[in-house]
């Protein structure tokens, strides 16, 4: 019912599972620059409910220590890793992950860290819905039309190209939408 058994039935030893989440919120869908990285609150805690009672939830750091030294992994192993660094895991996950004492490891963007400000992908998507048509941005040569169909393709384009080719696609992408409001729930944690 919370679509955990699939990941995490039928471990044996010797294999731990990782759950990958990015954020947790009570923010509705409709306020989110991308709603599917970002689990319900409700939803969340049931989940680690489920997961406190019926798993070997550890930090992440001590299943690396045990696989370097060649120790044998238990049955039913978790580890919970939060990718992003959103400000709403720490604000909205960390009460739950405290309530059921489930250890977890948040990864930042260090370049985003003191910023106080959503990380370029949360910022193209809000451009995207923003925009009241389709863009022409060249990334790396190649010419796409941006805008909410296709802004997959263009992160994943976006991702694969250097450092200095994204930021002049990024350049064009947001000043296509000079005042993108504030962050929100993409805001990234300090």
């Amino acid at each position: 019912r919370l679509g955990m058994a699939r990941w995490c039935a039928g471990r044996s030893s010797g294999r731990a599972t990782i759950l990958m989440y990015h954020g947790v919120t009570d923010c509705p869908p409709d306020q989110l620059d991308f709603p599917r990285l970002h689990l319900n609150v409700d939803l969340f805690r049931q989940q680690m409910a489920h997961l406190a009672e019926r798993y070997n939830v550890m930090p992440l750091r001590e299943l690396v220590g045990q696989l370097l030294q060649g120790d044998r992994i238990g049955p039913r192993t978790v580890c919970l890793t939060f990718d992003d660094g959103y400000s709403n895991v720490v604000r909205c996950a960390l009460p739950i992950l405290r309530e059921f004492r489930l250890p977890a490891t948040l990864f930042v963007v260090t370049g985003l860290v003191r910023q106080r400000n959503m990380g370029w992908w949360d910022q193209i998507a809000r451009v995207a819905r923003m925009l009241p048509e389709p863009l022409k941005v060249s990334i790396a040569g190649e010419h796409i039309l941006f805008g909410p169909d296709t802004l997959p393709q263009a992160l994943e384009r976006l991702k694969a190209v250097p450092d200095a080719e994204r930021e002049r696609a990024l350049a064009v992408i947001l000043g296509a939408v000079p005042d993108l409001g504030p962050p929100g729930d993409s805001r990234m944690a300090t």
